[in-house]
């Protein structure tokens, strides 16, 4: 597992989840160095996904601002995501 330190999580969870399983907004820091904010939080048939922000360019390009590198950092980020949304269920 990469040396990935997930703190600070804040969720911004939707009233009811949208069709498209759009559930909230998840915004973190990273190694307790770079604020990491406006990750889209989705449920679909296999559980939890992230989606990290992107630019639409001029030319019609989509541009991803920020994204983990590997399989590996994006399950520790997601786990980290899911561990904040059950913590918070359970209130």
């Amino acid at each position: 597992m990469p040396d990935i330190k997930i703190t600070d999580i804040e969720l911004q969870l939707l009233n009811r989840p949208r069709q498209d399983g759009h559930l909230g907004f998840a915004v973190f820091k990273l190694n307790d160095s770079f604020g990491v904010a406006d990750i889209g939080i989705y449920k679909d048939g296999s559980g939890i996904r992230l989606n990290f922000p992107e630019k639409m360019l001029r030319n019609g390009r989509k541009l991803q601002l920020f994204y983990p590198l590997n399989a590996e950092s994006r399950e520790v980020i997601t786990k980290a995501v899911f561990e904040e949304i059950e913590k918070q269920r359970k209130g």
